[in-house]
């Protein structure tokens, strides 16, 4: 939420967390083009990493295989590429996903 006007800027959320694996997920990440650039994605990306790591080792990020955006501002976290997996989303053609992964000696805030 943008503190001057009350707006809604976007989202992110955790999921799948595996506790076998010591991991969960930051993902369904939208923000408004409007803000795209202006460094809420990366200072929203270090609370929620700073949080996870207080419980887990991995945090996995699902990307797009055609959002380059995205995959660049996971390069920018420190997180690797480390498969590639297809996926379904309700209603949806299956596409490709990145799965990149970041471990807590590896996190950048």
């Amino acid at each position: 939420m943008e503190s001057a006007t009350g707006a809604v800027i976007g989202c992110s959320r955790f999921y799948d967390y595996q506790p076998e694996r010591c991991c969960v997920n930051i993902g369904y990440t939208f923000y408004g083009s409007a803000y795209w650039g202006s460094g809420y994605n990366p200072q929203a990306k270090a609370l929620m990493l700073d949080y996870a790591f207080q419980f887990v080792a991995t945090v996995e990020f699902h990307v797009g295989a055609g959002n380059k955006r995205s995959q660049i501002a996971m390069e920018r976290l420190g997180a690797v590429k480390v498969a590639e997996r297809p996926v379904t989303y309700h209603g949806e053609l299956e596409s490709l996903n990145f799965i990149y992964q970041l471990h807590t000696a590896v996190a950048k805030g």
